[in-house]
C-alpha cells in the first residue's frame, strides 16, 4: 500500500471523528460553530476509494466477481457486527441509542445498503449513521466491477461515464430518495479517484527531479486543505463539487505526487491508525455517544458542562475512540479477513 495514502485515511477519519465530537458537545451547552469543514474527510475518503479501486485492478487484474468477494470481505463482517450490536442495544436498553430505533425494513435497508430514510430523524442514514457511505460505495462497486468485463483501455473512461450519466439521471428525472441520494454530486468524487489511479499507473505523477515532485505534491495537499478549511468556514451554500470535491481531489493529487517521488518520512501512528482507519470510521459513532453519555450522567449529572471541558472532552474522545478502533482493527477485522479469504482459497483449492 502507498504509505501516504495510509496518512491521508488516517486524516480523513480523524476529522470526521472530530467533527462528530460536535453533537455531543451541544448536548453538553455548547453554542460554537460546527467546524463543517471536518466533514470533508468523507470527500477524501470517496477519492482516495476510487483511487484504491483503479489501482488494485491495474496491478492485478480480477473478474467482476473476484472484485466484488474482495470489497464485501473487507466491508461486510466489521459493519454488520456493529449494526447488530445496534440492534442488541436497542432491544436491551434502547435509551442508549440517542437518535435511534430499530425497525424492520430499516434494519433490512441498513444491512443491505438499501438508502432508506430514517426512523426519526427523517434523513437518509441506516441504523448505523455512518454506514450512509457505505450505501455510495455499494453503488460504486457495483458499476466499477461491470467495467470490468470491459478491455483494460476502456473501463476507466467507461467506469467515470456511467457514474456521471447515472448521476445526472437520478438528480433531473428522479424524484424523492433516488434523487435526493443517488443523484448527490458527492459521487463524482469516485470519478476523480479513478482519474488519479490511472494517471498514478501511467507514471504521470513522476518528476526528473524528486524533489520538485515533492515540493509540487506538497504544496498541492497544503492548498487542497486550505480551500476545505476556507470554504467550510467562509462560503455558506455553494456546489459541493466546487467547495469540496475539487479540493479533496486535490489533496489526494499532492499526496500521490510525493509518493512518486521518493515519499514522505515515515510515520508509525498515521500508518497504524490509516491501517484502521475503515474500523474508527465505523466504531466511533457507537463510542462517541457512549462517551457524551458518561460525561453528561455520571460527570455533569445534567447540568451544563463549563467551556474549558470541551476540547478536553474532544481530545479524549477522539483517544480514547483511535485505541478502540486499533484494537478492533487488530482483534476483529483482520481475522475475519483472513478466515475468509483463507476459505475462498481453500474452495478454489478443493474445485
Amino acid at each position: 500500500m502507498i504509505v501516504e495514502i495510509q496518512y491521508l485515511r488516517a486524516i480523513a477519519a480523524l476529522m470526521v471523528v472530530f467533527y462528530h465530537t460536535v453533537p455531543q458537545l451541544e448536548r453538553m451547552g455548547y453554542t460554537g460553530p460546527k467546524m463543517h469543514f471536518l466533514s470533508s474527510g468523507v470527500d477524501i475518503f470517496f477519492v482516495i476509494s476510487g483511487f484504491i479501486m483503479t489501482y488494485i485492478v491495474t496491478r492485478t487484474p480480477q473478474t467482476p466477481l473476484a472484485f466484488l468477494w474482495n470489497r464485501m470481505v473487507r466491508i461486510l463482517p466489521l459493519y454488520w457486527g456493529l449494526t447488530l450490536f445496534m440492534v442488541v442495544v436497542g432491544i436491551l436498553a434502547p435509551s442508549l441509542l440517542q437518535s435511534s430505533i430499530v425497525q424492520g425494513y430499516h434494519l433490512f435497508a441498513s444491512l443491505f445498503f438499501i438508502p432508506a430514510y430514517h426512523p426519526v430523524n427523517g434523513e437518509i442514514y441506516p441504523l448505523l449513521t455512518p454506514g450512509w457511505t457505505l450505501n455510495y460505495e455499494m453503488f460504486f462497486y457495483v458499476i466499477f466491477s461491470l467495467c470490468l468485463l470491459l478491455p483494460a483501455a476502456m473501463r476507466n473512461f467507461a467506469a467515470i461515464a456511467l457514474i456521471s450519466i447515472l448521476t445526472v439521471g437520478f438528480r433531473y428525472f428522479a424524484s424523492g430518495l433516488l434523487s435526493e441520494f443517488y443523484g448527490n454530486p458527492i459521487v463524482f468524487d469516485f470519478c476523480g479517484g479513478i482519474v488519479l489511479g490511472w494517471a498514478y499507473c501511467a507514471g504521470y505523477f513522476r518528476f526528473a527531479d524528486k524533489r520538485k515532485g515533492r515540493l509540487a505534491g506538497a504544496l498541492a495537499v497544503a492548498v487542497g486543505f486550505a480551500a476545505l478549511v476556507f470554504f467550510g468556514l467562509a462560503v455558506s451554500g455553494g456546489y459541493h463539487l466546487v467547495k469540496v470535491g475539487i479540493p479533496s481531489f486535490l489533496v489526494v493529487l499532492g499526496a500521490l505526487a510525493v509518493a512518486a517521488n521518493r515519499g514522505a518520512c515515515r510515520l508509525a501512528i498515521l500508518e497504524r491508525i490509516g491501517d484502521a482507519s475503515y474500523s474508527l470510521y465505523l466504531s466511533h459513532f457507537i463510542m462517541m455517544s457512549l462517551l457524551g453519555q458518561v460525561a453528561r450522567k455520571l460527570i455533569w449529572r445534567g447540568v451544563d458542562a463549563p467551556a474549558w471541558s470541551y476540547p478536553l472532552f474532544s481530545i479524549a474522545a477522539v483517544a480514547i475512540c483511535v485505541i478502540v478502533s486499533l484494537s478492533l482493527h487488530d482483534i476483529f477485522e483482520v481475522n475475519t479477513q483472513r478466515f475468509l479469504r483463507g476459505r475462498r482459497s481453500a474452495g478454489k483449492v478443493r474445485a
